[in-house]
């Protein structure tokens, strides 16, 4: 598929526009801005994981299984903890109470969800996602008409419509904000514009748009929406599931514990074959989940996206 996929920062969910496409590889921790710690003990931590529809044979290997490697990878990183406890929350809200309140140490989250409680909670790794995941994405794809099979053509198709986004037919779906908000944000990012500064039309059904109907088709679903022959311009996820910890916690909210967790997590989702196994019994759909190291600004745009800020910084 050519995909030219709209990232904003550098990490997994980082948001810029891309050539080929958005990158599942999981990206290493930068020691660029914090060092592997010197060393932080704890006598105990406390994950917790939301339920969710997940399988509850699976949770309970989970449970066992992953205490022990992920005492063993935090150790690698300079934090030696004691004892590692796995708990699981009965909804998303009830684990981000239990973060926010002290009740846990580290909570497994929708991204949503940690994207709306603004700085209470820090994260430290993104899941990887998996294209079997189908999650809710907003798409910005080049139609059929004309004008889009005539971009197509250029070498560069990506530049054109950046130099000549404000000539350009976009359609959006009837009051769909956040798809909207993708579509502006995608337009201030890469080409100093907003909605206001191009030709838009609104539709009710992207499956009934005549070809020559617009040039931009600005699209909300999932992976499992796209053809191999659409050409994609930009995306914004509205979903995911994120790795995170109480902002305020004087240990467990410290930049020396939150790199010692985004480094082991990343370790257990890289050629590690027990950490593998252990994560993939989270797994809502396929047979492998990963983490890779993200930070807080990577968010941004999916909050923005939800609403939940007014501009990205």
């Amino acid at each position: 598929m050519k995909r030219f996929v709209f990232l904003f920062v550098a990490c997994l969910l980082a948001l810029s526009l891309a050539a080929c496409g958005a990158d599942t590889t999981p990206t290493a921790p930068d020691d660029s801005s914090a060092d592997a710690p010197e060393g932080l003990t704890l006598d105990a931590l406390r994950v917790e994981f939301v339920i969710g529809e997940r399988d509850t044979d699976a949770l309970m290997a989970l449970q066992k299984e992953l205490p022990p490697l992920l005492i063993d990878a935090l150790a690698q990183w300079g934090c030696t903890v004691g004892k590692i406890s796995v708990t699981f929350g009965a909804s998303a809200e009830a684990t981000v109470q239990a973060l926010q309140n002290g009740s846990i140490d580290v909570a497994f989250l929708p991204s949503e969800v940690y994207a709306a409680c603004g700085n209470a909670l820090r994260v430290a790794a993104a899941q990887i996602p998996a294209p079997e995941m189908q999650l809710e994405t907003v798409f910005l794809l080049l139609t059929e008409s004309d004008v889009s099979r005539a971009i197509k053509e250029k070498d560069y198709a990506a530049t054109y419509v950046n130099a000549h986004a404000g000539e350009l037919v976009w359609l959006l779906p009837t009051g769909d904000e956040a798809a909207a908000r993708c579509a502006n944000q995608w337009l201030t990012y890469t080409c100093n514009l907003s909605l206001e500064d191009v030709i838009v039309r609104y539709y009710a059904d992207a499956a009934t748009l005549a070809p020559n109907a617009g040039d931009i088709l600005v699209l909300r679903g999932t992976d499992g929406d796209i053809t191999v022959d659409d050409w994609i311009i930009g995306s914004c996820a509205l979903e995911g599931e994120c790795v995170a910890v109480n902002a305020a916690d004087r240990i467990t909210g410290s930049d020396e514990f939150v790199f010692a967790l985004k480094s082991a997590l990343f370790s257990l989702s890289g050629d590690n074959p027990e950490g593998n196994a252990a994560l993939a019994h989270y797994a809502t759909v396929g047979s492998y989940v990963g983490y890779t190291p993200t930070y807080d600004a990577a968010y941004d745009a999916m909050r923005y996206a939800l609403g939940y800020l007014d501009q990205v910084p």
